[in-house]
């Protein structure tokens, strides 16, 4: 391989480059819009009841409710639990995670079992405002007591929900 053939593969290994990251800015530049994306063929009418203007159905969102003991958290369970009260919509109320700040759910006996169960029956007496279902996911600190402490979270959500209240349902170890 002589000295010009190596300056041209360096030459086209940074345009490659550079081509790489220009159609990563590009794609991400691309996506982002402060303005709803629907079809040339949505019609209001597909997501409310015929026209009536009613909803057919709602998911409430809800992510690091987990210090639902403190202020700010008590603070946003009432904001929600307003905004599920306004209309008998069906909904769902999705909490998606970091349930219980900050270390998950401790074994029972442990010091902070009853704190973080008094997080989780705050988040949990939302279910009751709901015209739907309650779906609680696990968030990263929701695992920091293994794999043991998300399933003791599992279990305490479905012995007040109902069994299909905490997704996944099954797991591999399970």
């Amino acid at each position: 391989m002589n000295f010009l053939q190596i300056k041209i593969m360096k030459f086209n290994l940074h345009i490659a480059k550079i081509s790489v990251f220009a159609f990563a800015i590009s794609l991400l530049n691309a996506c982002a819009s402060f303005h709803e994306q629907v079809g040339k063929d949505f019609s209001r009418d597909m997501i409310t009841n015929e026209g009536k203007g009613k909803l057919l159905h709602e998911i409430v969102v809800v992510g690091d409710a987990g210090n639902a003991n403190e202020p700010q958290g008590k603070q946003l369970l009432q904001t929600v639990e307003g905004y599920l009260k306004q209309n008998d919509n069906n909904k769902t109320l999705l909490f998606i995670g970091d349930n219980i700040y900050p270390l998950g759910m401790p074994k029972v006996g442990d010091k902070d079992r009853l704190l973080a169960e008094e997080k989780l029956n705050a988040q949990i007496n939302l279910a009751q405002s709901v015209n739907g279902k309650t779906i609680f996911l696990a968030g990263n600190h929701d695992w920091y007591h293994g794999l043991d402490g998300l399933m003791d979270q599992k279990e305490y959500v479905e012995s007040k929900l109902g069994k299909k209240s905490f997704l996944p349902k099954k797991t591999r170890c399970n």
